[in-house]
Formats: structure tokens, C-alpha cells, sequence
């Protein structure tokens, strides 16, 4: 590329019916004046776009981070809730299978209960058969006794017959 100092320093041959060198002197000096602004705000811009590439290039990484920070946040807000799902239907199973022993052991525990109650049932039905026919069987006696007892009975106007019971109820004939 031309520089500023390359426009200065050109040297030219001199010829008879060439252009005259005051005119071409002071062009040229425009001309390196600017060529020189031009070549300076060039070199400016050209830092500029290096930094602006450079800064494109840190937004262009930064991007892509964030892209992979974004794909990876999503994949464990996945993972989490597939794990989540997986612990909430584990302890769905958990309290299933609790429930059904519960279930199962209140109804084995009622079985023995209604068995134990029918059992009582019956053998309280079985004794009061019993005492029944023991009190039958007593008053059986009981009245066969006083029918007895009432026939060795001596009659009402007999008052010795008083005086024999007298004599048996004392302590010292024992």
C-alpha cells in the first residue's frame, strides 16, 4: 500500500514541455496532506475493526456458552424431573404396597377377632346350657326333696313332732 512518505519522496523527471513543478510541488503537497489524514484514519479504523473483532469474537464465545449452559440447565431440569417422577412413583409403589399390608394384616386381625367372638359366643352359649341343666337338675332335686320332706313331714297339730326337730337342730347331737 502507499504511504504518505512514499507520495513525498517521489521523484519525477524533468522534461522540456512537461507541467511546471511549482504547480505539481504544491498538489502533490495537498495531495500528501490527505493522503496522510486518509492513511491515519485508515490505521484508526482498522485498530477499530480489530477491536471490534475481537469483541465480536468474546460475544461469539459468550454465545456459545450460554447456548451450552442453556442446552445443559435444560437437560438437568430433565433429568431432575425424570428423577423426581421416578421417586414420586417409587413412593406411590411404597405406600401401595404399605396400604395393602395394612389392608391385609386389619383383615387377617378382623378374622381373628370375628373367629374369637364366635368361639366366646359358643362357649358362653355351651355354659349357659350348663348352668341351666344344673339349675334344672337342682330344682328337680329340690322339689323331689321337698315333696319328700313334706311326706315325713309329722302333722301340724303333733307338738312332739317340734320337740324331735328341736333336739336336731341343737350342736351337741352333731
Amino acid at each position: 500500500m502507499l504511504t504518505p512518505l512514499d507520495i513525498e519522496t517521489v521523484e519525477f523527471k524533468k522534461v522540456a514541455l512537461g507541467y511546471s513543478t511549482d504547480e505539481v510541488n504544491s498538489f502533490l503537497d495537498k495531495v500528501i496532506l490527505d493522503f496522510e489524514l486518509l492513511y491515519k484514519e485508515n490505521a484508526k479504523l482498522s485498530d477499530k475493526v480489530s477491536v471490534l473483532e475481537e469483541g465480536l469474537e468474546y460475544y461469539k464465545k459468550l454465545e456459545e456458552t450460554l447456548k451450552n449452559s442453556i442446552v445443559l440447565a435444560e437437560k438437568t431440569a430433565a433429568d431432575a424431573k425424570y428423577s423426581a417422577n421416578q421417586t414420586s412413583e417409587q413412593i406411590i409403589k411404597e405406600a401401595q404396597l404399605k396400604a395393602t399390608e395394612i389392608l391385609q394384616d386389619s383383615n387377617k386381625k378382623l378374622y381373628q377377632l370375628e373367629y374369637e367372638t364366635l368361639r366366646m359366643k359358643s362357649k358362653y352359649d355351651s355354659i349357659r346350657a350348663k348352668i341351666r341343666l344344673l339349675l334344672k337338675t337342682e330344682m328337680d332335686i329340690l322339689e323331689s326333696s321337698e315333696a319328700e320332706f313334706e311326706k315325713n313331714l309329722p302333722p301340724e297339730d303333733d307338738p312332739s313332732a317340734f320337740e324331735k326337730i328341736e333336739e336336731i337342730d341343737k350342736p351337741d347331737n352333731l
